[in-house]
C-alpha cells in the first residue's frame, strides 16, 4: 500500500519543486507536463496495482498533464482549498506471468492534491485522491489529514530537505532522489522505491520524470472530496474487516471498543463488517506515511502525533475505509479504498 503513494508523491513533488526562471525578469513557472517511466521493481508495487500473478520489473510509460486547481462544495472550510490536479495515459509493459506469457496495459491515472490554509504558511487539512483505471485492476484511494494544531510550512522548507551537488539537487536522507535542470527550463527528476535495496541509482532508478514548464496559469474548478461523516446504526463487529488490515498495522493498537460507528466518506453502501480498537495516548508510533520522502523531495510530510483516541474500520462490498479519531471523537486521518 505504501509503495502505491511513491509515484503520486514524486509526480506532485516534481510539480511543487519548481525551477528558477532566468532572465532578469522573474515570471511565476508551474508544471504543464510530466512525461517519464517507473520500474515496478518491487513485489508490493505489482500487487498494489493489480498485477500480483505477474513477475517484477514491468515497466510503466507515463504521459501526464498538469494543471492547478481550486475546490468548491466543502462546507467546514475556513478558505478555499488550492492545489494541483495531474492526469493522464499509463501504459505497463514487460508484464510477464506465471507461465512467461507477455502482456500490456493500458491505464488512466488521475491525480488530485489539494490542501486548506490557514494563513499563507499553515495547512489545516490535506486531500489526496488517487485514481486509477485499468479495467478489472482498476482503484480508487481517498487521504483526508487534519492537523491539529494546523502544520506550519515555512517558505525556505526546500532548503533542508536537498542537499546542492554538481549538476543538481539531492536527497539528504531516505530513498535517493535526484533533481537536475535541463535545457529550456525543464526539470529532471529520478528516484527509486523506498524498500528496493537494489536500485541503481545512476543507470536505472525506479522512477525517473521529466518536468515541462509554462507560466502560472489561472486555476480551474475541480469537485471536492467527498465529506467523511459517522455512520449511525447497528453494526455486526464480529468479523474484523479485512480492506484496509495492512494499514491498521501501522498503529499499536489496544483492546477493542464497544463503540463500533465507523467514519467514512458519505455513501448509501451496507456496512458488512465493522470494528472499533482503542488507541494508546502513549507508545505508540508517530503516524508518518511516506515522511522520509516527502521531507526529501520538499512537500509537507503528513506526519503528526496523536494523543490517544479510537481507530476505526468498516468494510462494504469490494471497498472499505478506516479512521483515526482523537479522544473528543473528531477526524484527524481517513483513508479508503475502493
Amino acid at each position: 500500500m505504501i509503495e502505491w503513494f511513491v509515484l503520486a508523491i514524486v509526480v506532485l513533488a516534481t510539480i511543487t519543486i519548481g525551477i528558477e526562471p532566468e532572465g532578469e525578469v522573474e515570471s511565476e513557472l508551474e508544471v504543464s507536463r510530466l512525461i517519464g517511466t517507473v520500474i515496478l521493481s518491487t513485489r508490493s508495487s505489482m500487487d498494489a496495482l493489480g498485477f500480483d500473478g505477474f513477475e517484477t520489473q514491468a515497466l510503466a510509460t507515463l504521459d501526464l498533464e498538469s494543471h492547478p486547481v481550486f475546490s468548491e462544495g466543502c462546507g467546514d472550510c475556513s478558505s478555499t482549498p488550492r492545489g494541483v490536479e495531474v492526469s493522464g495515459s499509463v501504459v505497463i509493459t514487460d508484464l510477464i506471468d506465471d507461465i512467461g506469457r507477455l502482456g500490456r496495459v493500458e491505464a488512466q491515472l488521475s491525480i488530485t492534491y489539494l490542501r486548506e490554509y490557514l494563513g499563507d504558511d499553515f495547512i489545516v487539512r490535506e486531500w489526496l485522491i488517487v485514481d486509477w483505471e485499468a479495467g478489472d485492476a482498476s482503484l480508487e484511494i481517498d487521504l483526508v489529514i487534519k492537523h491539529d494544531p494546523p502544520r506550519w510550512i515555512p517558505d525556505d522548507r526546500y532548503v533542508a530537505a536537498f542537499v546542492e551537488v554538481d549538476g543538481g539537487k539531492e536527497s539528504r536522507s531516505g530513498p535517493w532522489i535526484m533533481v537536475e535542470s535541463l535545457i529550456g527550463g525543464a526539470l529532471d527528476a529520478r528516484g527509486c522505491l523506498p524498500s528496493n535495496f537494489f536500485c541503481d541509482e545512476s543507470t536505472r532508478p525506479d522512477i525517473s520524470l521529466n518536468a515541462t514548464f509554462v507560466e502560472a496559469r489561472t486555476p480551474t474548478q475541480v469537485q471536492h472530496p467527498s465529506a467523511w461523516q459517522r455512520l449511525a446504526g447497528t453494526f455486526d463487529d464480529d468479523q474484523t474487516p479485512t480492506e484496509l488490515a495492512g494499514i491498521r498495522e501501522m498503529f499499536r493498537l489496544g483492546d477493542e471498543v464497544e463503540d463500533t460507528n465507523p467514519w467514512c466518506p458519505v455513501t448509501g453502501d451496507e456496512v458488512v463488517a465493522a470494528q472499533a480498537w482503542e488507541v494508546s495516548s502513549s507508545g505508540g508510533p508517530v503516524f508518518s506515511p511516506l515522511r522520509t520522502w516527502l521531507d526529501a523531495i520538499g512537500l509537507p510530510s503528513s506526519s503528526f502525533t496523536y494523543g490517544g483516541g479510537t481507530w476505526t474500520e468498516a468494510e462494504f462490498d469490494g471497498w472499505g475505509c478506516a479512521s483515526l479519531l482523537d479522544e473528543n471523537g473528531a477526524l484527524s486521518l481517513g483513508i479508503s479504498f475502493r
